[in-house]
């Protein structure tokens, strides 16, 4: 007769290790907000932590990029100075995360597993006016029924001065979708490094030039790349995140 302690007793007598067991209930959700005060139109840079606080192993949650994810996806809920809370719309129809089949990531006790999300679309139908909004990340288990809710993060977004200010003005009448086209790429390259010709001394046009240094990085265009990258790292309030 044999005795298991702190594990799986089997029939020949040995020990086994503790299983992980997966128990989405126990899992944590805790999001961080990179940058706490933003520019209106400004990228916001988040980042989404899933922990382990129990005593056991759990199978936790690889964080990832999908088109067609099964398993658990995050949703970002952005509440309005007014308490209107609005669901952020998924980035290009992917889901952030997903449990890999047959390989899910275990989480130790204490252990965590992070990554990053950028909010570059429908910035100013999410953050329509100046003031503090409250942003909140919502994880689905969608083959149960268990939602985790991580703690509201507040976000105080800016009216921008000075330069910026006009730059902003210049944005909102470039054309209906507004710098999300220069966030996400969708302008032509003509127009986005115009943009950096005119406006890249400022905040926003940093982003353009970091976005067109990655796109000819991407081309191994590398003078022109390190141009534009050098354009957005010399300015002090720039924050590189997932664009």
């Amino acid at each position: 007769m044999g005795i298991a302690i702190l594990g799986i007793y089997h029939p020949g007598g040995a020990v086994l290790a503790a299983q992980p067991e997966r128990s989405f209930l126990d899992l944590q959700v805790r999001l961080q907000v990179q940058q706490p005060s933003v520019l209106q139109l400004e990228p916001i840079n988040l980042r989404v932590s899933i922990s382990n606080p129990t005593s056991r192993p759990l199978l936790g949650i690889r964080l990832t990029f999908c088109f067609e994810c099964r398993g658990n996806a995050l949703e970002i809920y952005v509440v309005a100075p007014n308490g209107q809370r609005k669901r952020y719309p998924e980035l290009w129809g992917r889901r952030v995360m997903v449990i890999p089949r047959g390989h899910p990531q275990v989480l130790e006790p204490g252990q965590s597993t992070t990554g990053s999300v950028t909010l570059h679309l429908m910035l100013d139908e999410m953050f329509p006016d100046p003031g503090t909004y409250q942003v909140i990340a919502v994880l689905h288990e969608l083959d149960g029924a268990g939602v985790l809710e991580s703690a509201p993060v507040a976000l105080q977004v800016r009216e921008p001065e000075g330069l910026n200010s006009l730059v902003f003005m210049a944005i909102r009448e470039f054309e209906e979708k507004g710098i999300e086209y220069f966030w996400g790429g969708g302008c032509n390259l003509a127009t986005s490094q115009e943009f950096v010709l005119r406006h890249g001394d400022t905040r926003y046009g940093a982003y353009v030039a970091h976005w067109l240094g990655k796109h000819f990085l991407s081309r191994r265009d590398y003078d022109k790349a390190i141009e534009y990258l050098s354009i957005a790292s010399q300015r002090p309030d720039f924050f590189e995140g997932e664009l």
